[in-house]
């Protein structure tokens, strides 16, 4: 696996044709912004061809990334609603399949709690007496939890499709090699649109032509 800025580099070096000079439009945080709906585009491909090579619907475990000890919160207007901040929005793959597991952990780690899709979720304050379980949703960047257990004691442990930490230039990108190319064609064909695209300096509110 190659890190962020590693990556962001060989892209640089590709679009220029070479070292960009010191005035150059195209930063390695402006290659960055892209890597994310890259990676998106990679998971979404390769969810694709897992359904006509294997009719399964699945993203493969490289894409996956867990994450850890993230605060559970109650939510004050409901005694049995919980709330966890992702690290990041989920890349949405089918059904709800951005987010693969979720466990609580106090000294010990509990069982999978059970996802939600969509409709499920509108009648989950219907299922609040299953004793011992967790039901989750996914909302944005927001894990939603509903249960009779008190989850505020605890800490979440999220395994989700994700590449990676955005904000760590030396992170490595969380993408298996063999899409790679497919990532790099992707963030090319935006960073070449981004160059062609006139500079607006007058700033009058309209359109630029060519």
């Amino acid at each position: 696996m190659s890190t962020r800025k590693r990556l962001c580099e060989r892209l640089i070096l590709q679009i220029y044709g070479g070292k960009p000079t010191d005035d150059a439009e195209i930063t390695p945080n402006q290659v960055n912004e892209w890597l994310n709906d890259a990676v998106a585009a990679a998971a979404k491909s390769n969810y694709r061809e897992n359904i006509q090579l294997e009719s399964t619907a699945y993203v493969n475990g490289a894409f996956h990334m867990t994450y850890s000890d993230l605060p559970v919160v109650r939510d004050y207007g409901d005694d049995f609603l919980y709330k966890v901040q992702l690290p990041h929005i989920p890349v949405a793959i089918g059904i709800d399949q951005g987010v693969g597991s979720v466990r609580f952990r106090k000294g010990y780690t509990s069982f999978d709690a059970i996802p939600l899709n969509n409709k499920q979720s509108a009648f989950a304050s219907d299922m609040r007496t299953i004793p011992n379980k967790i039901l989750y949703s996914t909302e944005g960047k927001f894990l939603f939890l509903t249960t009779t257990i008190q989850l505020n004691e605890f800490t979440a442990r999220v395994r989700m499709i994700s590449g990676g930490d955005s904000k760590n230039m030396d992170s490595e990108v969380n993408v298996p090699d063999d899409y790679m190319p497919e990532m790099i064609l992707y963030i090319n064909k935006m960073l070449a649109t981004q160059r062609s695209s006139p500079v607006d300096l007058q700033n009058d509110g309209r359109d630029l032509k060519k």
